[in-house]
């Protein structure tokens, strides 16, 4: 497909948005070069340059600067959450993101006769001019005339809706997105891990991503997710992690674990949690919750053996 020469540009967007203003000139500079890449890329709105991530040295090269000052750069905009990253690590714009999710649901719509909430398929499957039906005995067979109270009460009678009809919205999250409070209350109201219901929730809106589906309410959707999880669970013989199971008592070093620990037994740490959510509450904040002692690298190290590939960083945190 063609690219788009344009893409859509809010200025009053862009002078009022507070984090943005935040950042210094240079780092403002390097983003409006980034939203060119992005906008050029496939698929559009991800920093890639032929379905491939830039490094440093690439984007120093393509924003017109120099490789040294991209890392500091990158980590203003970050910091202020002026883009998002995917599960692989891949920097997008979720403004861009969302923009050209809403343009391929108006192409597809447009394939198929318009959007399928203002017209009528049946109706524009029909006839214009429509055969005149013959009799048996090879006559025609005409139209009754209809009186002009019947025209109007016809016109006066109003379509049946059935009550509680919403309309179907695209999915309103991005990959990586923390789950709202109200979508964490239901996994509260079962005690399960929320480390657990963030690890799903990534699941849940990739999902949704990659199908293009839409819901009329994506809190439903979300719980027949999490249902269903619990019935896959089930089916397997595995048990969901619990909120309430996380020990008490720090093991050997107790609250320093993690200054006393040997390099291995936090790499072990790290593993019984990313395989089976084993965590010491005595430990501190879990992985993917903000003010975690355990160091990035061991982390890391956890969450690729456990077959989850690479680890996408702390920008998985969750709050409270």
């Amino acid at each position: 497909m063609a690219k788009t020469p344009w893409f859509k540009f809010y200025p009053t967007d862009w002078r009022s948005d507070p984090a943005l203003k935040m950042c210094s000139l240079a780092a403002r500079g390097l983003w409006i070069e980034m939203l060119m890449i992005m906008h050029e890329a496939d698929p559009r709105g991800q920093l890639l340059v032929k379905g491939k991530a830039l490094t440093d040295a690439q984007l120093a090269v393509l924003a017109g600067t120099t490789p040294d000052q991209i890392p500091d750069l990158l980590g203003e905009l970050e910091s202020a959450e002026v883009f998002s990253r995917t599960l692989k690590g891949v920097i997008y714009s979720r403004r861009m993101t969302k923009d050209e999710k809403k343009a391929k649901i108006a192409r597809k719509n447009g394939k198929s006769g318009g959007n399928p909430k203002l017209c009528n398929k049946s109706e524009n499957r029909a006839s214009v001019n429509p055969q005149d039906k013959v009799m048996d005995n090879g006559s025609l067979k005409t139209q009754k005339p209809e009186a002009r109270d019947q025209i109007l009460e016809k016109q006066k009678k109003p379509s049946k809706k059935k009550l509680g009809d919403k309309p179907r919205t695209p999915c309103p999250f991005e990959p990586g997105d923390k789950p709202p409070d109200e979508y964490l209350k239901l996994i509260d109201d079962r005690g399960y891990c929320r480390v657990w219901a963030n690890s799903e929730f990534l699941k849940f809106v990739g999902h949704a991503d990659s199908k293009s589906l839409e819901y009329d309410s994506w809190r439903g959707a979300w719980a027949t997710w999490v249902g269903n999880a619990e019935r896959y669970a089930a089916r397997d013989g595995r048990a969901i992690p619990k909120a309430a199971e996380q020990k008490s008592g720090g093991g050997r070093y107790g609250a320093a674990f993690w200054d006393k620990a040997s390099e291995n037994q936090q790499k072990r740490a790290s593993e019984l949690f990313w395989t089976r959510w084993d965590w010491d509450k005595d430990w501190g904040p879990m992985p993917d919750e903000p003010g975690c002692k355990m160091p990035d690298d061991v982390i890391a190290h956890g969450y690729e053996r456990s077959g989850r590939g690479k680890w996408p960083g702390r920008r998985m945190e969750l709050t409270g």
